[in-house]
């Protein structure tokens, strides 16, 4: 039983560890607005890992036709959604009328949410992990199954709450200028991601 809970921690940090969007999003939070703004992005990617982890556990099968049914319109969907947040968070500045800005906004916890949510690899992905790791498959109503999906979705905070601390503390080192720079950067390597999966539905 051990041994499967910590699978299952160690798949929610997999599932949270690669560099696309969502990392992006939160990377940017953290150096505009501050660790916590950076963890509440995180929390809303932390969200779907858990909601896919619960999927893979009952549904694998399901989900899995699904998504290679709709690949296509899946992926124009979530082209969209993350360039146009891409071009939001390039084209903004949020530093503007303040030296530091350190209001957190429940915005970006759905932000991310739906960029997490826009990404159909981030399902495949969590499914793909799940089989990797041999977890051994459980009932509806067995008890363990609770204990997987909070071993998951800890593994996804502790990744993003460790990333949004280790940003933050670089936050202070940098001008209000590079900030920006970096910010605008961040956004338009989020509307890439964004055109990549647009382009990828016609490919």
């Amino acid at each position: 039983m051990l041994t499967e809970l910590l699978k299952c921690f160690a798949i929610g940090l997999c599932a949270s560890a690669p560099v696309g969007p969502v990392a992006v999003q939160v990377v940017q939070r953290s150096l505009a607005y501050g660790r916590r703004a950076g963890l509440v992005s995180g929390l809303g990617a932390a969200t779907v890992d858990t909601l896919y982890a619960v999927i893979s556990i009952f549904f694998l099968g399901f989900f899995q036709r699904l998504i290679d049914a709709h690949t296509q319109f899946l992926l124009i969907i979530g082209g969209v959604i993350l360039t146009s947040i891409g071009l939001l968070v390039a084209l903004s500045n949020p530093f503007r009328g303040e030296k530091r800005q350190t209001k957190v906004k429940a915005s970006f916890y759905f932000q991310t949410l739906l960029s997490a949510t826009s990404n159909p690899a981030a399902l495949v992905l969590i499914l793909t992990l799940f089989a990797l790791f041999k977890v051994d498959s459980v009932q509806a109503d067995d008890p363990a199954v609770f204990a997987y999906i909070a071993c998951v979705a800890a593994g996804t905070f502790v990744w993003w709450f460790t990333l949004s601390w280790a940003v933050a503390k670089l936050r202070d080192k940098f001008r209000l200028r590079t900030l920006l720079m970096l910010s605008r950067t961040a956004g338009v390597c989020i509307a890439v991601f964004g055109i990549v999966l647009f382009v990828k539905a016609f490919m």
